[in-house]
């Protein structure tokens, strides 16, 4: 599902992608940290405010429905959320809106600062961008365990990378506007 998305009516738009809340085996393989979960949390409620929107490119928790319930109530209550489900985010579009969600989509694409954006959660092939200024996803963490072919016109967001802090939408863009040049 595609939504063209104009974010005029929005203050800043955040994104963060892959929290993998409940996935143990993260810390266990030691590819994440212990305390990863509650960093992503205090990040989100540290960084958006009233008006903001926070997107997450998928992958959201794993585990039964009740790991997610004890992540979302700790979520901060101001602000919008998104949600771009991923790979491992198996339930029903209305499920997401139903329990937490202001938004879900599997592709959103959004027109700003003379881009336009496709948010995904795995990066597309890049046939598919031909209509597309960017791409900015998530999915291959920090890793080289995916081998998946990259193009300018992709925008990596790591939660690895970034220390659990979402980015601006902005300061994204910009990423991808410099590998254009």
């Amino acid at each position: 599902m595609f939504l063209l998305y104009n974010s005029y009516t929005m203050t800043t738009q955040w994104i963060i992608a892959d929290p993998h809340f409940g996935h143990a085996a993260l810390v266990e393989k030691g590819y994440r940290a212990a305390g990863f979960e509650e960093k992503i949390i205090k990040s989100i409620s540290n960084t958006t405010q009233n008006r903001d929107y926070l997107i997450i490119l998928g992958d959201l928790f794993f585990g039964g429905k009740d790991v997610w319930f004890d992540y979302r109530k700790r979520f901060p209550s101001h602000g919008k959320y998104i949600l771009v489900r991923g790979n491992h985010d198996k339930k029903s579009l209305d499920w997401y809106t139903d329990n937490g969600f202001d938004f879900a989509v599997d592709a959103l694409v959004v027109r700003k600062y003379g881009f336009k954006v496709l948010l995904t959660h795995i990066p597309q092939k890049e046939e598919r961008l031909a209509y597309y200024d960017l791409n900015i996803h998530g999915h291959l963490h920090n890793n080289a365990h995916r081998k998946t072919e990259l193009c300018a016109k992709h925008v990596l967001y790591s939660a690895e990378a970034e220390n659990y802090q979402p980015l601006s939408l902005q300061t994204l863009i910009e990423r991808g506007k410099t590998s254009l040049t």
